[in-house]
């Protein structure tokens, strides 16, 4: 991560950041990363400043401890609770549910420069999506990373069922 003028430039030109917000193990635990920001720690893994500061952000699953698991992310990005301590680790800093499916939609698919034909729920776009077992938008935050993908369509036709 870097620190406030390293995203306010990322905006201003347009780059993208591609983030792991994992609650999994010590290396991605918000507790730690504070620690291990040492100077640039005042937005280690900051995502709220950051998306204010207007940068796309991106939910990525390629880091070596990072979830595959994207609502657990998406869970650790809202709640920014230490999966060692139970702690909230400053909890300014945490972003809407909204934002974090943003950030594994639209935005991934921005990244990947395809938002004209997928990420989002609209005529003349494949249907790439999954459809879970709650609303991820009316439950508690700490249940988010508990959803399951009841259904997965891709390309229109239904390729997981449970």
């Amino acid at each position: 991560m870097g620190d406030r003028q390293d995203f306010v430039t990322a905006a201003k030109y347009g780059i993208l950041l591609s983030e792991q917000p994992s609650p999994g193990g010590p290396a991605y635990d918000y507790e730690q990363r504070a620690r291990y920001c040492g100077i640039k720690g005042e937005i280690c893994k900051g995502l709220r400043d950051i998306i204010d500061l207007g940068v796309i952000v991106a939910g990525g699953s390629d880091g070596i401890m990072a979830l595959v698991n994207w609502r657990k992310m998406v869970q650790a990005a809202v709640t920014r609770k230490s999966s060692s301590s139970g702690k909230v680790i400053r909890p300014e800093l945490a972003i809407s549910v909204a934002d974090g499916v943003r950030m594994y939609t639209i935005n991934a698919a921005y990244q990947e420069g395809k938002e004209a034909v997928r990420g989002s729920i609209e005529v003349g776009k494949v249907a790439d999506f999954q459809v879970l077992d709650r609303d991820i938008f009316a439950v508690a935050h700490e249940e988010i990373g508990a959803s399951r993908v009841v259904m997965t369509m891709v390309g229109g036709n239904i390729v997981f069922q449970d």
